[in-house]
């Protein structure tokens, strides 16, 4: 990652910082999408080591 880069940042189309869609920004779609991910995840094996 470059060290100009921020975390969370959609560069597009090369280098140009956005924001993304408001989908991007949806706190409540994050969630879920997070919780499906962990599901998928789990359910081909992997598990949480924290």
């Amino acid at each position: 990652m470059s060290p100009g880069a921020k975390s969370g940042q959609y560069y597009v189309p090369v280098a140009k910082e956005n924001l993304g869609s408001k989908y991007s920004q949806d706190p409540k779609l994050a969630a879920e999408w997070w919780e499906r991910t962990e599901a998928e995840l789990k359910g081909l094996g992997y598990h949480e080591t924290v």
